[in-house]
């Protein structure tokens, strides 16, 4: 092929556009990356040695990480301490040193577990046998009716937690898209956790199809 002086000059444009865009995209997640982990060191226990709770999430397009993400702020705001992570940071050992565990869980497609959650799902839950019956769980579910295995991942997630020996808090609480009513029954059972009436309020984030 015979590249003439116009045809040369297109592919070089078009490979540092590429570049370009490429840089931008690893610069914005590294800029995604330093904020959640800015995030995450502001809710850790000032007390060295203080049990935290830990806050998890299995997101797909974010909204259970944004929804993970206040429900750790109400809690720290209340003088809780917590440890925000996805739950595919989360390992057997971790849930065996843990007193009490809060999970929000979105669902990918016909019932899979979200790509945060993934490492998780085939590391532990497919493989691990952990006596859980010391940890105390409260699991959020978010899901869409419109699917045949509405909170697919999360009813799963709840069962292999009992399975398991796990304690529920509270029975688990199933979201239809952005149901502010079971948003509310949720941040109830947070504030009764907390020990406090006066939990911040927020805004569901907006369901990502």
């Amino acid at each position: 092929m015979i590249f003439t002086p116009d045809k040369l000059t297109y592919a070089l444009s078009t490979v540092a556009a590429y570049g370009l865009l490429c840089g931008t995209v690893a610069w914005q997640h590294r800029r995604r990356q330093q904020a959640a982990q800015r995030r995450v060191a502001a809710l850790l226990p000032a007390t060295p040695g203080m049990p935290a709770w830990w806050v998890t999430y299995a997101s797909q397009t974010g909204q259970a990480e944004e929804l993970a993400l206040q429900t750790a702020q109400a809690l720290h705001t209340a003088g809780v301490p917590v440890r925000l992570a996805a739950l595919g940071e989360l390992s057997a050992s971790d849930l065996q040193e843990a007193e009490r565990l809060l999970c929000v869980a979105s669902t990918y497609g016909e019932g899979d577990p979200p790509d945060s959650a993934a490492r998780f799902a085939q590391q532990v839950m497919a493989s691990a046998r952990p006596d859980l019956s010391h940890l105390h769980v409260g699991l959020l579910a978010l899901g869409d009716r419109a699917y045949a295995h509405f909170c697919g991942f999360g009813r799963v997630l709840d069962e292999w937690l009992r399975a398991r020996g796990a304690q529920p808090l509270f029975e688990r609480i199933e979201v239809d898209k952005s149901d502010s009513e079971a948003l509310r029954r949720w941040r109830q059972q947070l504030a009764h956790l907390a020990g406090t009436s006066d939990l911040p309020d927020w805004e569901a984030p907006a369901l990502q199809p």
